[in-house]
């Protein structure tokens, strides 16, 4: 089975978060990326499978509040801290933006 990298992005095209998975074709991949989009407040997600990039039409719906890397970050570390648990291996692999 193929290895597929998906990459949430947030509202400014960053990568905020990311995931790799194997999965039996494209089709499987494209409903796990419809899936990631709707637990992640309908941000937009890229699919790769080596050098290849799937094409998957996703839009965010119309007025929803996309967040920057910043915001995501805080929000999941608010999450972390209500549920008392500390930061570690999620099933979303989160990035920190880079310091400027």
């Amino acid at each position: 089975m193929p290895l597929y990298r998906f990459r949430i992005l947030d509202k400014f095209g960053r990568t905020i978060a990311g995931q790799f998975l194997h999965l039996r074709d494209d089709n499987w991949a494209r409903r796990h990326a419809a899936d990631l989009a709707s637990h992640t407040k309908n941000h937009p997600v890229e699919i790769w499978q080596g050098d290849r990039q799937l094409r998957w039409q996703h839009r965010p719906r119309a007025g929803a509040a996309l967040m920057s890397a910043e915001e995501c970050r805080l929000e999941a570390e608010g999450i972390r801290e209500a549920a008392g648990q500390e930061a570690g291996p999620t099933r979303l692999m989160m990035y920190k933006p880079a310091e400027r």
